[in-house]
C-alpha cells in the first residue's frame, strides 16, 4: 500500500509540473504576443509575478467605506422610476402578436400539423415550436402520431403556469399593451407652489444622505467619545484619526480616510 500510494502521489507531482509548465509557456506566448520581444512597457512586470487573488484586494479603491451618496430628491425620482408604469419589451409584443395569429388562424395552422410525419417533426426544429406554441394555446394534439413527453410536460408544470398565463394575456377581452403614461403636469406645478410656500422642504430635498458602514459609525463613535472625555490621543491617532469629527454627510468628498490604512494605493 506505501508504495502505491508513493507512486501515485509521484504522478500527481508529475501531473502538476507539467500543468505548471505548459500555463508558463501560455503566458510566455501571451506576454510575446502582446509586448513582442521588447521589454519595459506598461503591466510588462504584471506578467513576471505569479497571479495572486484575495490578497490583491487591498490594493484596489474603492474599499468598503465608498457608498454611493444620495439626496431625498434622488431618492424619490429612484421610487418613481421604479413604480412607473413601465412600456412592454419588444419581445413580448411579439409574443403576443404571434399568440393572436395563432389563435385566428387555427384551422390552417391545424390542418398543416396534420399533414406532417414523424421524420419532419424530428428534423424542423420550427415545427417543433410550432407545435409546442398550438398545444400552449389550445391544449391539443394535432399530430397523427405520438410525440415525446418532454414536449408537453413543461405546460403541466405547474411553477410555469404564471408564465403560461402572462403568455396567453394577449388573448384576453380588451386586452391592449402597456403605453408609456404621460407626467401629470398638475401635480407637478402643486409640487413647485408648496416649494416655494414652504423653504423648510428645499432644505429637506438637498439634504444629503449617505449609506455610511456600521463599523465606520462604531470608529467614530468611540473617537468622539474619547475626544468628548477629553482622555489623553496620542499624536499619530489625531493626525490619522481626525476625519472622524466631521461627519461623512458634511463633507464634500468621502471618504477621506485613504491615509490610516496601513498599505499604501497606488497612484495613477
Amino acid at each position: 500500500m506505501g508504495r502505491t500510494s508513493l507512486s501515485n502521489l509521484d504522478k500527481l507531482v508529475r501531473s502538476a509540473k507539467l500543468y505548471k509548465n505548459s500555463w508558463n509557456n501560455t503566458i510566455n506566448s501571451a506576454k510575446l504576443s502582446i509586448f513582442g520581444h521588447n521589454t519595459g512597457f506598461v503591466g510588462d512586470e504584471e506578467w513576471l509575478k505569479p497571479l495572486q487573488g484575495p490578497s490583491r484586494c487591498r490594493w484596489y479603491w474603492p474599499s468598503k467605506y465608498l457608498h454611493m451618496d444620495f439626496t431625498l430628491r434622488h431618492y424619490i425620482a429612484m421610487q418613481i422610476s421604479r413604480f412607473k408604469r413601465k412600456q412592454d419589451d419588444p419581445a413580448i409584443l411579439d409574443l403576443w402578436n404571434t399568440v393572436t395569429k395563432f389563435s385566428s388562424n387555427k384551422d390552417s395552422i391545424k390542418s398543416f400539423l396534420e399533414s406532417v410525419d414523424s421524420y419532419t417533426f424530428s428534423d424542423s426544429i420550427t415545427i417543433q415550436d410550432t407545435f409546442c406554441l398550438y398545444y400552449l394555446i389550445f391544449r391539443e394534439s394535432p399530430l397523427t402520431f405520438h410525440v415525446d413527453k418532454c414536449f408537453t410536460s413543461k405546460f403541466e408544470n405547474p411553477k410555469y403556469f404564471p408564465f403560461i398565463k402572462y403568455t396567453l394575456k394577449a388573448l384576453e377581452e380588451n386586452f391592449s399593451p402597456k403605453k408609456d403614461i404621460k407626467v401629470d403636469v398638475q401635480l407637478r406645478n402643486r409640487l413647485r407652489l408648496l416649494l416655494q410656500e414652504d423653504p423648510s422642504l428645499v432644505k429637506c430635498f438637498k439634504t444629503r444622505n449617505r449609506f455610511v458602514d456600521t463599523l465606520y459609525l462604531r470608529r467614530r463613535n468611540y473617537y468622539l467619545d474619547k475626544v468628548s472625555r477629553k482622555k489623553k490621543i496620542s499624536e499619530i491617532k489625531q493626525k490619522y484619526k481626525s476625519h472622524f469629527l466631521t461627519h461623512p454627510d458634511e463633507k464634500s468628498i468621502w471618504p477621506d480616510s485613504k491615509g490610516i490604512h496601513q498599505h499604501k494605493w497606488p497612484s495613477i
